[in-house]
């Protein structure tokens, strides 16, 4: 892991995970429905790229309670995103 940093947009809890070849973003909130175009704004501000040259997982959160995670709070939306840093 290179690089860990907590942000907040609006109400929603950012997790920015930096690990070298791919950096990933962890969407959380506990209110509401995270909406379409705050995903983008959230991507373009801290990844500086349009939403094509990431991958978005909006069904996130089915998956982890699929699998069995329970988070330790409850929230109403989860959506992860990974970001492929192209090689120089």
């Amino acid at each position: 892991m290179k690089l860990l940093k907590l942000y907040a947009y609006d109400r929603t809890k950012i997790i920015y995970a930096d690990r070298f070849d791919t950096i990933d973003l962890l969407l959380l909130n506990r209110k509401r429905k995270i909406s379409h175009q705050e995903v983008d704004t959230i991507i373009h501000r801290l990844l500086k790229v349009d939403r094509e040259a990431v991958n978005v997982n909006v069904g996130y959160k089915k998956q982890i309670m699929e699998a069995g995670l329970r988070p330790k709070e409850d929230y109403k939306d989860i959506i992860a995103i990974e970001y492929k840093v192209p090689k120089e």
